[in-house]
């Protein structure tokens, strides 16, 4: 199985988003259809990494090195989203605090 560099995961995510964007170019693209596309991916991430856990418990997989990669995967996933919703949240504050 290949290796996850946790200081890659960003810069790999990032990469894929701007891949995406470049693809569609300026035909409909918009941050909240980004946003919302890469919360399904890590919806996804959650639920394979569930499924694999159950898998282990019931004793269908004696894997635990690939399960614990897509637990770990699966939690950075959402801890960088968690993260980019704060920064929105930050950036959305310090609009508002803006006199116009």
């Amino acid at each position: 199985m290949g290796d996850i560099k946790v200081g890659g995961l960003y810069s790999e995510s990032k990469n894929l988003m701007l891949g995406r964007v470049h693809e569609k170019g300026d035909h409909g693209l918009s941050f909240k259809n980004v946003f919302q596309e890469e919360l399904r991916e890590v919806n996804r991430l959650q639920i394979e990494s569930d499924e694999m856990t159950k898998q282990l418990i019931l004793g269908e997989t004696d894997n635990i090195h690939d399960v614990m990669i897509k637990t770990t995967e699966a939690t950075l996933a959402l801890e960088m989203t968690v993260q980019v919703r704060n920064k929105i949240v930050e950036a959305y504050q310090e609009i508002m605090r803006m006199q116009i």
